[in-house]
């Protein structure tokens, strides 16, 4: 998630990147923070599960790149991986156990875990930036 698309509409009191920090390590809330909101990871299992098949493609074009003299190699290939993580992280919080308390199911009216409006789930996203090399 970035800056850019961090805002939740209709929300002044949390934004994405935070809400993601909550949901992927738990976090303690409500008056007194007496309750105790359990994890669920969604970036770390994504990531963990297919970073071997993000670097294998990610080393590949750097050769090409270097090859070929040129970054598009390299360039190219971050974009698709990009597309890639949005999507398996994606895929990850669907995928999440339906475990949610009676009373939280109750307020969100759904049983499904990180769904409540999507904006998280939608949130996701990649970007590319031009390293420079020293």
């Amino acid at each position: 998630m970035h800056k850019k698309g961090n805002r939740r509409k209709n929300s002044k009191d949390i934004d994405n990147i935070s809400l993601a920090a909550i949901h992927e390590f738990g976090a303690m809330a409500g008056k007194n923070k007496k309750v105790r909101i359990s994890p669920r990871p969604f970036l770390r299992p994504a990531f963990d599960k297919n970073k071997e098949h993000y670097q294998g493609r990610l080393e590949n074009s750097v050769i090409k790149s270097i090859k070929t003299k040129t970054s598009q190699p390299f360039t190219t290939t971050a974009h698709k991986v990009g597309i890639q993580m949005k999507s398996d992280i994606q895929t990850q919080i669907d995928r999440l156990p339906k475990d949610l308390s009676k009373a939280t199911i109750a307020k969100k009216a759904s049983s499904k875990p990180l769904i409540d409006t999507g904006q998280l789930k939608q949130a996701v996203n990649y970007y590319i930036t031009k390293a420079t090399v020293l």
